[in-house]
């Protein structure tokens, strides 16, 4: 990949440690009661497994560790642009139970849902099922009692597939996106929406609203060239958007190229899904061998532009053969002189809105006369127009 992981790796496998130490510590003595508890429990129903167990134990520790307002080290407090101040606490969730019964994905959370496959992510979850997890999610509570993930929710997805660990920070105040982007933009480090994702969020407050463009642009202090772009890649053809190996991290300019070719097969009117069959044939070993996504992009969108050009030479082919000949108009005799062997023409372009006069053999007092006269011409037609301009 583009982006060196293992430093981060490191560095997230030393924070995990220590808060499974500190978990570890905080936990001795509850664990010692549950343990105790267990033992009835199973004296009177059975025996509980030791992973059940386990995880019972290692849920009850970090909660009671998390819970602490006492421990400055798992909170921080931070100011947001509006001048409220927001206390951020370190929650882990062990496990896709506990995970999916504590934790939702906030309403204003844009992050597009049917990018959260396998394929897409194989990664991050390789990453989370070896224990990393190198930026903790956002989120607040709920009324419910739920904490509601604002900016993590493919990280939460991750952990929800592979059963591990999700690591958030929870506010104590309700946030919006804004807070939340604001919050992660502080980070070192942060994965931004992508510009599709934007362009959904964006359409959905205009139509919601009826607002313009504009106003909407204003509202979010977004700069209107940045919204226009991300509106009109979300009102790209899904046929075209589906088969671009990773939209999530399409750069700008390929956000740009991608609503221009859009435009561009409308225009030529090509049928879109073999057209993207072609694509696909012509960049999919290449596509498979990129070292990374941005590669895997780079490689699919040129063989895009590429069939473009085919099909534009394919357009402009069969527009010619199926163009009627056209034949300029045969230029008209004004007057011949058989015995001079000369000729007074006039021809004309429609096409062009043309009309030319063509002397041939006549000699120059002919020629002047006939300037002549066509200068009186206009002369007079001149003297009726400002005539009746003066009435």
């Amino acid at each position: 990949m583009a982006r060196d992981r293992s430093a981060l790796k490191a560095r997230a496998l030393a924070a995990k440690k220590a808060a499974e130490e500190k978990a570890a510590e905080n936990g001795r003595e509850k664990q010692l009661s549950e343990t105790s508890k267990q033992d009835n429990v199973n004296s009177e129903s059975g025996s509980v497994s030791d992973a059940s167990q386990h995880n019972t134990l290692t849920t009850n520790s970090i909660d009671k560790s998390v819970n602490k307002d006492s421990n400055p080290s798992r909170s921080r407090t931070i100011q947001l642009p509006s001048g409220k101040e927001v206390t951020l606490m370190l929650v882990t969730l062990i496990g896709k139970a506990e995970i999916e019964a504590k934790t939702k994905v906030a309403p204003s959370n844009i992050r597009n849902k049917d990018w959260l496959t396998e394929e897409r992510l194989s990664e991050m979850l390789a990453d989370f099922r070896e224990g990393y997890q190198i930026l903790p999610g956002i989120a607040y509570r709920g009324e419910d009692g739920v904490d509601y993930v604002v900016d993590g929710s493919t990280r939460r997805w991750c952990a929800i597939e592979t059963d591990s660990s999700y690591i958030y920070e929870r506010s104590d105040q309700e946030l919006d996106l804004e807070d939340a982007e604001f919050i992660v933009k502080k980070s070192a480090l942060h994965n931004d929406f992508s510009d599709y994702e934007w362009g959904a969020f964006y359409l959905s407050k205009i139509e919601e609203t009826g607002k313009k463009q504009k106003e909407i642009a204003l509202e979010y202090k977004v700069k209107e060239s940045d919204l226009s772009r991300y509106i009109n890649l979300v009102k790209v053809d899904e046929s075209i958007i589906d088969f671009i190996p990773y939209v999530a991290v399409l750069t700008k300019q390929e956000s740009r190229n991608v609503i221009d070719y859009s435009k561009t097969l409308a225009k030529l009117n090509v049928n879109i899904e073999d057209f993207i069959l072609k694509v696909q044939e012509a960049s999919d070993d290449e596509v498979k061998a990129a070292k990374d996504l941005y590669l895997a992009n780079s490689a699919f969108l040129t063989a895009f532009s590429a069939q473009i050009e085919i099909e534009k030479k394919l357009a402009k082919a069969q527009q010619k053969q199926g163009r009627p000949a056209t034949k300029k108009p045969e230029p008209r005799v004004i007057h011949e002189d058989k015995s001079k062997k000369s000729k007074v023409l006039m021809a004309q372009d429609p096409k062009k809105r043309e009309t030319s006069f063509v002397l041939k053999r006549c000699d120059n007092d002919d020629a002047e006369e006939i300037y002549k006269l066509i200068e009186a011409y206009y002369s007079k037609k001149k003297a009726v127009h400002d005539a009746v301009d003066s009435e």
